[in-house]
């Protein structure tokens, strides 16, 4: 499921029809697993939206900078899917003002990953809030490996402290299986 910038009240993006048939704004009451992408290429929305729904996720795709932190500002994301190069600002703006934003609302810090396609601008990313970067194009099994560790991390990070779990923002089997491995 997913959620686009310029949706019209049909519920159909204006802006993008032809990007993804017949798929319906994504529901925030049916699910609690939800990425953003923030990308301005159509192939490469279509392809990270599929790579993120295959992961699990409710899916939002925003095409310049304003209409991700619109998005944002209005939904906690598991995900942040960030292309450095948008059309309207840097992506390192973006990634700042989200961090800007969790610290004053006090939210737990979404996973942002920052999609470039130069190994050069992996130190701005990273310096800007970025939790890991990936450079184009992007592959399903790289993509995974990097939600699957950093969820692991806070997961580790929840049993060491005793947090409590809620069985529903668990990614995926292998999570279940470290939290079965770690006694939480």
């Amino acid at each position: 499921m997913e959620r686009q910038a310029g949706c019209s009240d049909s519920g159909i993006s204006n802006h993008s029809k032809d990007l993804v048939d017949s798929k319906k704004l994504s529901d925030s009451k049916s699910a609690t697993l939800f990425a953003l992408i923030v990308e301005d290429d159509r192939v490469a929305q279509k392809v990270h939206l599929d790579f993120l729904e295959r992961l699990g996720f409710t899916v939002d795709i925003a095409p310049n900078a304003k209409q991700a932190l619109e998005f944002f500002y209005s939904r906690r994301y598991s995900v942040v899917l960030l292309d450095k190069g948008l059309p309207d600002q840097d992506g390192t703006q973006v990634c700042r003002a989200i961090r800007q934003y969790e610290k004053e609302q006090s939210l737990p810090s979404a996973l942002i990953i920052g999609v470039t396609t130069s190994s050069s601008s992996k130190e701005n990313l990273l310096t800007a809030g970025c939790d890991e970067f990936i450079i184009k194009p992007i592959f399903f099994h790289h993509l995974k490996e990097i939600v699957d560790r950093s969820f692991s991390k806070k997961l580790f990070f929840q049993c060491q402290t005793n947090s409590s779990f809620n069985q529903d923002n668990l990614i995926n089997p292998f999570i279940n299986q470290q939290k079965e491995t770690l006694k939480c």
